[in-house]
């Protein structure tokens, strides 16, 4: 792919507009395919509807019906490494594949305008979003061990659809510059340009790859509302076959704080991570550039986004602050002290 057109064609789910599954179909399908008998409640999503199934007041199940751009063979992906996570580590708190009453994984649906979204059920998780909330040490620790743990399940896991195209890829950040024109305000179009720059200064090719997670922001991470634990990690749409390192640095993005010390919760997720999956010295090496790059996908992407859909504004936008606060912290701090930090964090060391 020559630019970033190529990753927004007419097939892509993010610029793919088809007729939506309505609350009573949901009803309908779920009963059909499942023999639920079932309240629906629709939640909101980035291209694909969610359902909460309802039983007796209390979620039990989740209905996800892809955006009509989504090929089965990318549907038949993320199914499948939800059931490889489930063989391999079945004490991870993620949700489970539901199968039909025929004993299939996924069934096909049709929308009034003629076209087919692929639809599977899963069960519910309970617990609350992190986002929202400040997240405390023993939750950024908690966060960094659920996430080696997903990432040492998916190691193994192969598919040819692995290696599909997706915008959040962070590999394919350098096709963004184009869109930089999108973010309106001066300085953080000026911090996201200096972090693609950045980003075409190294090299990807010689870090390990697999299948990651690629989208572990707070709202896709679930904690106790009593006492505050991780509770699961949700929402494998964004999975995609790209380096590790890229996985860790998606999740560091979010971690910022505010004060003297911004990147000290970045340490502590490294510190979990590396005793659960260690991490090699390249990886470490090329954190701050991809965790900023991270940070400048989300302005570029979100900020053009918003301006296609502006009815979906604040739901587009709801990282952008977050965002630019993580890359001035960056900006502010000392490379060499960044990096210095981040090995030691890596390797069990937190100063």
């Amino acid at each position: 792919m020559d630019n970033l057109e190529s990753l927004l064609s007419a097939g892509d789910s993010l610029t793919t507009t088809s007729v939506a599954m309505t609350l009573e179909e949901a009803i309908s399908v779920s009963y059909q395919h499942y023999g639920l008998k079932a309240a629906a409640k629709e939640l909101r999503s980035e291209r694909d509807q969610n359902f909460m199934l309802i039983f007796d007041g209390r979620p039990k199940f989740l209905l996800k019906v892809a955006n009509a751009a989504e090929a089965q063979s990318t549907i038949d992906f993320r199914v499948g490494a939800l059931r490889h996570m489930e063989h391999v580590a079945p004490d991870l708190p993620i949700q489970r594949v539901i199968q039909t009453l025929g004993g299939t994984d996924i069934f096909s649906w049709s929308a009034a305008d003629g076209q087919t979204r692929f639809c599977y059920l899963l069960s519910y998780l309970d617990g609350v979003p992190m986002a929202g909330n400040v997240a405390s040490a023993e939750q950024q620790t908690g966060l960094g061990l659920i996430a080696a743990r997903v990432d040492r399940a998916l190691s193994g896991f192969k598919h040819p659809a692995a290696s599909h195209e997706l915008l959040w890829d962070l590999k394919h950040a350098a096709k963004l510059r184009e869109y930089l024109h999108r973010t309106e305000d001066p300085l953080h179009r000026s911090l996201a340009s200096e972090a693609l720059d950045r980003f075409d200064a190294i090299a990807l090719a010689p870090l390990r790859h697999q299948v990651i997670h690629n989208d572990l922001n707070p709202h896709n991470v679930l904690v106790s509302p009593e006492t505050g634990a991780i509770a699961g990690v949700i929402d494998f749409g964004d999975m995609v076959q790209s380096p590790l390192a890229c996985d860790v640095a998606v999740a560091c993005s979010y971690l910022f704080t505010s004060g003297s010390e911004p990147i000290a919760p970045l340490c502590r997720f490294l510190a979990a991570y590396g005793s659960v999956l260690p991490m090699r010295q390249e990886e470490i090496a090329a954190l701050p550039v991809l965790i900023a790059t991270r940070l400048a996908m989300t302005v570029i992407i979100t900020n053009w986004r918003a301006s296609q859909y502006p009815e979906n504004r604040d739901y587009i936008l709801r990282n952008q602050k977050s965002a630019v606060a993580g890359l001035l912290a960056l900006a502010a701090l000392p490379a060499d002290q960044v990096n210095e930090k981040f090995q030691s964090a890596a390797q069990g060391e937190l100063v």
